[in-house]
């Protein structure tokens, strides 16, 4: 099976997945270094937070990449110069779906089997 995927929305889909594989990992440690503090308290994390963390970050990670391409778009504009970024609303969807690939998987386990 092929996928017709442009190569720059095959790169947001990549990069969605990176953020989301790092920042799920910066997150378990979070969780855990805040679980034991918590705990003190009786206040408990529940797992399914790390994806939805994590996927809220690739969601902020889309929208400030298009937010800087915008901008240098801006500046080109200003100094006479063609746009060398295309800004698309696709490029976020296809970051967040690159971050779904990750986090969705981990989602569904951590909240089905707990």
């Amino acid at each position: 099976m092929k996928l017709d995927i442009p190569h720059d929305k095959a790169l947001h889909v990549i990069g969605g997945s990176i953020i989301a594989s790092v920042s799920s990992i910066a997150a378990a440690a979070l969780l855990l270094i805040g679980e034991v503090f918590l705990s003190r308290f009786n206040i408990h994390i529940h797992p399914g937070a790390i994806p939805v963390l994590s996927l809220v970050l690739v969601l902020i990670a889309g929208i400030a990449k298009e937010k800087m391409d915008d901008n240098q778009n801006t500046k080109d504009l200003l100094a006479g110069k063609i746009p060398s970024h295309s800004v698309e609303r696709a490029d976020v969807v296809y970051t967040v779906i690159g971050g779904l690939l990750v986090t969705a998987p981990s989602f569904l386990f951590l909240t089905l089997f707990r």
